[in-house]
């Protein structure tokens, strides 16, 4: 998955952009943009990182 950024941010931009507390209004409307440069949508994001840890548990079975 080259030139896409890690799991562990892409979850916290999810997460952020997702949240329904007041305090985060101010960063909703740029990490959905950011998520939507990267992505196209939130959805295929929550892809991309499923796919990552579909992608580590197999490993760690091996």
């Amino acid at each position: 998955m080259h030139g896409y950024p890690p799991v562990a941010l892409v979850e916290t931009w999810l997460f952020l952009a997702t949240n329904q507390s007041p305090e985060l209004e101010h960063v909703k409307l740029p990490l959905r943009r950011v998520i939507k440069d990267y992505f196209g949508s939130n959805e295929l994001a929550k892809l991309y990182v499923e796919q990552f840890k579909v992608e580590q548990a197999e490993v760690h079975y091996l």
